[in-house]
């Protein structure tokens, strides 16, 4: 999970035209081969802002699991500034269920008195599998703070 906060001289709207347009925040950046070109998709559900990255154009689709890599926040306007803020996610229902299976099983553990090698190998199983998704984490961060800039 990572933090966001920035600050733009620009209305609210100009700013989430600005994130949308993909060309123009990718524009000059240049990004591994067979990677893709990160995009951002924009849901509003009334003041929250939902921005969802996928990588386009790379060897493989990118699928996004169920939920995906997303930046989850607000887009505050005051005055002539805008600030963007909230938090950019990985797949928080799947590691929900991954959390209370860890804790089921660590629990399970202390009451037969033994070790259970069931929860090391599920959070072995669980960072290989979301690697991917975890590394659009710095891409999307990547991409917001671009588009801040070029406004």
């Amino acid at each position: 999970m990572k933090r966001i906060r920035c600050t733009v001289n620009a209305s609210r709207e100009q700013m989430l035209a600005k994130i949308s347009d993909n060309r123009f925040v990718n524009a000059g950046v240049r990004f591994p081969e067979g990677m893709g070109t990160p995009t951002a998709e924009i849901r509003e559900h009334g003041r929250l802002l939902r921005i969802r990255c996928r990588l386009i154009g790379g060897a493989s689709q990118d699928n996004g699991f169920l939920f995906g890599t997303a930046f989850l926040g607000t887009v505050r306007e005051n005055g002539e500034c805008s600030t963007l803020s909230g938090v950019i996610v990985t797949e928080p229902l799947m590691h929900l269920v991954w959390l209370a299976a860890v804790v089921y099983f660590i629990i399970a553990c202390v009451q037969i008195g033994g070790i259970n090698l069931v929860p090391l190998f599920l959070s072995v199983f669980m960072y290989l599998l979301f690697r991917p998704e975890y590394k659009k984490q710095q891409i999307l961060y990547n991409y917001l703070i671009r588009a801040a800039n070029r406004i």
